[in-house]
């Protein structure tokens, strides 16, 4: 057996007669009742049987449970004990059988060559041993079956396993050879470690050898022996195969008892020397018995197995002073060695023999003293004592000698031992109860009075009372009975008590009381909703005929299930029943995923579906894990602006925002007044460019409140009032950026900024987070499927998922100007989606909806409504050269215009008539009051009067808004790129300069090309930014040439508007949420900053960066720190990542970099 299955598997003990193997499968594949699972066998043979387990834990679990009761019975578990797989007995041979015709039938039978096994016959028995040279291939119980179906000479002959033995027997010892050279022999001699664990001379010539591990018999046994020039032979020791000299002696217990003394091997004696050849009544027969008995007797006082015979334990051998002399007498028989201890002989010996020291460790007796002579004497008297034990027998049924086994039982037949003067023991073997005394008349007496002390009563029980009888309390009150044992007969209708004398009435009555005493239970099965319906579908008329109990259904959020109650054995009978009931109900979980697959279930043609299903299959479906619930807002551009209403209006807002905002307000009819929240990214650096030839798949990406994304052609402001708003941006002053900070998140804190200040209270706009949620579970369907079997969870799978699939439509409508969407329209694309439960997909001039039938056409009037204003929308160009909307600045009373995006924001909410609007306006909460034309801030509780005048009607100063904002035609100043010429002096310096610093690339990275580019408006942003530094007394470097890698998508952004902090993120932010640059080319190069296009070109900038006064930077930063040491509150110009050797700089401010050079390269292949 292997070491995996030996952890699998259990042997049970004491099986019932009535117990065949379905029912010990039934009872063991039972969790709750013996802790068991599931099983892959189960062979019984007669009242023992061998389980093996799927897992080893499930095995461990049935052991370590405390009682197993079976059939009213208890019955015993524990490991198997290892067999030997190359040792077999072969019993039943006629005495006078030819040994060829035993060899024919064991190669015939055992399918074996003669020179695969060895046959040796044993003295004095009708078996012979095989020796298999090789382990067992075949399964024994079937070798043993075929064995058994073959006799030989008229004789049955049956196969037995033998017990895996960890000694050896050696003969042929050379006279007076001493234990300890014997143990060096087998621990020293051989290659490998052989702990031997003791060594028990049989006779002179004799010695049994036990070795620590069992596996070191077979090691042995392959190699000669010679010691002291006689060659021993060793062969495996068993019982079966013991000596026929030591067998002749007076008794087999005291056939093999060791003897030593301190003085030598001289001193060694055998034993049986000293031994009077009596007659004994104990035969050879007892030695067969011996292992089944010292098992029995475990349990039997315990407390005395190493019991110092003077009055105190010792777990060592006392100390032997040089003139002390030693005897040790080794008792194999735990019964012999219990009834020592049980007798006065230790304590005669101490009393008698104050000198002598006796001591009782494991199984041998210890004596110390002075007097050699004297210990010789003693040593006579113990091994007469233990000649004289005896035993005697007798056979009782089966239920009582179990009854004899229990420990309450034991204790008190032995106490009556004690008070009639009988030193002795029983043990019970099957049927037979073997009684071991002091001597022979002590054993008869004891076998009669305990055989004189049994009795049995059969205790009759009503028909209403049978169900107590397989209650879990009739189990627990028998346990608590005590000096008792009970047995239901068949049919149920008495009960058969095993008892003492004397006990019975008592036992009678209480049993009796019991039965006739009601027992009210409640039981609960718990289950899942889907399941409970499924048993109330298809199990009605089961739980209808169980009357003797109150079945009720519970189906609660908290708690489902069946609820049982009645009286206790009705209970659990119901119980059991119906468990069995739900475990054999089939389970899945089906897995839809389709547009609107979840509203189609709920709604009436998925319903419909869904009971053909249930009535075709008789299956019960669950839909308890879908969620769908219709929007609430019907009108898809007011769910959209809600989406879009948490803007923040900075410094210099992008322009795109502007865009998406305006048409916004101008295509929708109604604005919510919902609390606007702080934006914490740079709307300026907001979003990335896509590109509009790709297809576009509006997912949840594109629809989040901070990363609306909007492609080149949707951006109503031309390329020239970008470049102007990005100037603004850069020449603002961030001091009041962290007092603004605190005033806001105050705000937050004590409720709606709004409702601070106009004392109204606004509700806030539908989470973004909480529509993609919607749409994603209306696209999946969990269906909990159950079944009577798995044949019909398959087939309600397969017709299920086709007739969904039947159902699906798509409706593609072309329209121009999708490409050219704003964030308002793509938001209300997500409201048509979550509405209608459609898919919706975007590519080019294609509009694409997809989904159910019924709901896609539901949806079309909807896209249509959309598609009619994408077409018609305004460019904000058109409305910013008529409208203008100014405040009075506190300083001068002059009238001071509002940033583009906002001037689009309140010249549409206006035109809605909308009396007033919520604004962050640069990072504060402002309100707009639309009909007193004022400005309040929250944060200050300052109003502003606001103006609104058309363009036409301005007596606009011409070279002023010149001054002011730069040149709107822009052509003249676009990026002008060259390609330096290989052979120029700018060219070797640049190269010479990059592959200075490229480090470990430098045989790596080849360069393709260096571009000079000719920016003059990013050029001018960078000069001012330089000449601001320079006057600002920057003690530092101002100036330095760094690099930065990017990819190809990025290039383009980068040379017409310079390193925009959008870009914040894609590959690191450790030092901070900035525009990195690296010292060394080396960084750039890496496949991380600059990957490689398809063509495997990669693209380092060569850029001048302010870096003026630094600090360190961290990973939190969203602009540079403050100076400490500053009077005024003055920040860093960037932050790197060391303060004494920088290898890279970020810097927050977009203008402070100007991209002079672009390299192109490009891996060199291997």
């Amino acid at each position: 057996m292997s070491a995996e299955n030996e952890k699998r598997t259990v042997e049970v003990r004491g099986v019932p007669e009535g117990v065949d193997e379905e029912l010990l499968q039934l009872y063991f594949a039972n969790k709750r009742r013996s802790g068991g699972g599931p099983l892959v066998s189960v062979e019984k043979n007669g009242d023992h049987a061998f389980l093996v387990f799927e897992e080893a834990e499930v095995a461990a679990r049935v052991l370590s449970k405390e009682q197993h009761v079976v059939y009213n019975a208890e019955i015993t578990v524990r490991r198997p004990v290892l067999k030997d797989q190359r040792r077999l007995l072969l019993c039943g041979l006629q005495p006078n059988t030819c040994m060829e015709l035993v060899e024919l039938y064991v190669e015939n039978v055992m399918e074996v060559d003669v020179d695969e096994y060895t046959l040796t016959p044993l003295l004095g028995r009708d078996a012979l041993l095989v020796y298999l040279h090789q382990p067992l291939a075949t399964d024994f119980f079937s070798l043993s079956s075929k064995i058994s179906k073959k006799p030989l000479e008229g004789s049955r002959l049956t196969l037995e396993q033998i017990e895996q033995t960890d000694s050896v027997l050696v003969e042929n010892l050379h006279p007076g050879l001493s234990v300890r050279l014997l143990t060096l022999h087998f621990e020293g001699s051989q290659p490998v470690d052989l702990k031997v664990k003791e060594v028990v001379m049989l006779s002179e010539s004799t010695a049994r050898v036990t070795f620590v591990h069992p596996e070191a018999v077979e090691h042995v046994l392959k190699h000669p022996h010679i010691l002291n020039d006689a060659t021993l032979t060793v062969s495996p020791y068993h019982v079966f195969n013991q000596p026929s000299a030591c067998q002749a002696q007076s008794d087999p217990s005291l056939s093999c008892v060791s003897v030593s003394s301190d003085d030598g091997p001289e001193s060694e004696v055998d034993i049986l020397d000293s031994v009077q050849q009596q007659a004994s009544p104990l035969t050879v027969d007892s030695i067969e018995i011996r292992s089944s008995q010292q098992t029995a007797l475990a349990t039997v006082n315990s407390n005395m197995r190493s019991i110092d015979i003077v009055g105190r334990a010792m777990a060592d051998v006392t100390e032997v002073m040089p003139d002390t002399h030693s005897v040790d007498i080794t008792i194999q028989d735990s019964v012999k060695l219990q009834l020592f201890q049980l007798s006065t002989l230790p304590q005669d010996i101490h009393q008698t023999h104050p000198n002598v020291n006796t001591q009782v460790v494991d199984d041998t007796v210890h004596l110390t003293g002075p007097d050699k002579q004297e210990l010789q004497r003693l040593k006579t008297t113990i091994v007469d004592l233990l000649a004289g034990m005896a035993q005697s027998t007798s056979t009782l049924d089966v239920e009582m000698a179990k009854f004899l086994e229990n420990d309450d039982v034991r204790e008190k037949l032995l106490q009556t031992f004690s008070q009639l003067g009988i030193t002795a023991i029983y043990t019970v073997l099957d049927k037979v109860i073997v009684v071991t005394a002091l001597s022979q008349e002590m054993a008869t007496q004891g076998c009669v009075s305990l055989t004189s002390q049994l009795c049995t009563i059969c205790i009759p029980v009503q028909k209403e009372y049978e169900c107590m009888l397989y209650s879990e309390e009739w189990a627990a009150f028998l346990r608590t009975l005590g000096l008792c044992s009970a047995r239901v007969s068949e049919d149920g209708a008495s009960v058969d008590l095993w008892t003492l004398k004397r006990l019975e009435d008592e036992k009678r009555s209480k049993v009796t009381e019991f039965l006739l005493t009601p027992i009210e239970q409640e039981k609960f099965i718990g289950m899942e909703p889907g399941m409970l319906k499924y048993v109330q579908m298809y199990f009605h008329q089961l739980m209808a005929e169980m009357n003797q109990v109150v079945i009720l259904p519970i189906d609660g959020k908290e708690l489902c299930g069946l609820r049982i109650q009645g009286l206790a054995g009705h209970c659990q009978n119901a119980q059991e029943l119906l468990q069995s009931m739900v475990s054999s109900v089939c389970t899945k979980t089906l897995t839809i995923n389709q547009s609107g697959v979840a509203r189609f279930l709920v709604e009436s043609e998925g319903t419909g579906i869904l009971n053909e299903m249930r009535a075709k299959f008789q299956i019960c479906i669950s839909l308890d894990k879908i969620h769908w619930a219709p929007l609430q807002s019907q009108d898809i551009f007011e769910a959209a602006w809600k989406l879009l209403s948490h803007i923040n209006f900075q410094k210099a807002a992008s322009a795109r925002t502007a865009a998406s905002l305006s048409s916004a307000l101008t295509d929708n009819g109604d604005l919510d007044k919902g609390s606007q929240e702080e934006d914490d990214e740079d709307l300026y650096t907001a979003g990335d460019t896509g590109d509009p030839e790709e297809g576009m798949m509006l997912d949840e990406a594109s629809a989040g409140p901070s990363s609306l994304k909007v492609s080149p052609g949707a951006t109503g402001l031309q390329e020239q009032e970008q470049m102007s708003l990005a100037i603004q941006n850069s020449l603002f002053s961030t001091a009041e950026d962290e007092e603004l900070q605190l005033v806001l998140e105050l705000s937050r804190q004590e409720g709606s900024y709004i409702s601070y200040a106009m004392s109204t209270q606004h509700s806030m706009p539908r989470c973004l987070s909480t529509l993609l949620e919607d749409m994603r579970a209306a696209d999946v369907a969990l269906v909990k499927v159950y079944a009577g079997f798995s044949s019909d969870l398959i087939r309600a799978d397969i017709a299920l998922k086709k007739k969904v699939s039947l159902r699906q439509v798509e409706e593609t409508m072309e329209q121009k100007g999708l490409t050219d969407m704003s964030d308002f329209h793509r938001q209300a694309v997500q409201v048509i989606k979550r509405k209608h439960a459609v898919e919706i997909r975007v590519q080019g001039n294609m509009l694409t909806v997809s989904g159910f039938k019924d709901f896609v056409t539901e949806a079309l009037p909807d896209v249509r409504l959309l598609l009619q204003r994408v077409s018609s929308r305004r460019h904000e160009d058109e409305l910013l050269s008529n409208i203008q909307w100014a405040r009075q600045d506190p300083a001068t009373a002059a009238m001071t215009p509002y940033e583009p995006d906002t001037i689009v924001f309140l010249e549409n909410t206006w035109r809605m008539k909308e009396k007033e609007v919520a604004i962050l306006l640069n990072g504060q909460p402002h309100i707009v009051d639309l009909v007193k034309m004022e400005d309040y801030n929250v944060a200050s509780k300052k109003s502003l009067t606001v103006a609104r005048t058309a363009i036409s009607d301005l007596d606009v100063d011409v070279e002023a808004c010149l001054r002011m904002t730069p040149e709107r035609s822009l052509l003249a100043n676009l990026p002008e790129v060259s390609r330096i010429d290989e052979n120029s002096e700018e060219f070797q310096e640049v190269v010479k300069n990059f592959y200075g610093s490229i480090k470990g690339y430098h045989s790596k990275i080849r360069i393709v090309k260096v571009e000079k580019l000719g920016n003059r408006l990013l050029c001018s942003q960078y000069k001012l930014k330089k000449a601001s530094l320079y006057k600002s007394g920057v003690h530092n470097e101002v100036e330095r040439t760094l690099y930065h890698g990017t990819s190809e998508s990025s290039v383009k952004d980068i040379y017409l508007h310079g390193f925009n902090r959008s870009f914040c993120g894609k590959n690191a932010t450790v030092y901070g949420q900035g525009v990195y640059f690296a010292l060394n080319s080396a960084l750039s190069v890496a496949d991380q900053y600059s990957p490689p296009n398809a063509d495997g070109h990669k693209f380092v900038f060569v850029a001048k960066v302010l870096t003026g006064d630094f600090t360190l930077g961290c990973s939190s930063m969203k602009a540079a720190p403050l100076k400490e040491s500053a009077d005024i509150p003055l920040r860093y110009d960037s932050v790197t990542d060391n303060l004494s050797k920088p290898t890279m700089f970020v810097i927050f401010n977009d203008t402070q970099a100007y991209p002079e050079y672009l390299i192109t390269c490009q891996n060199i292949p291997r």
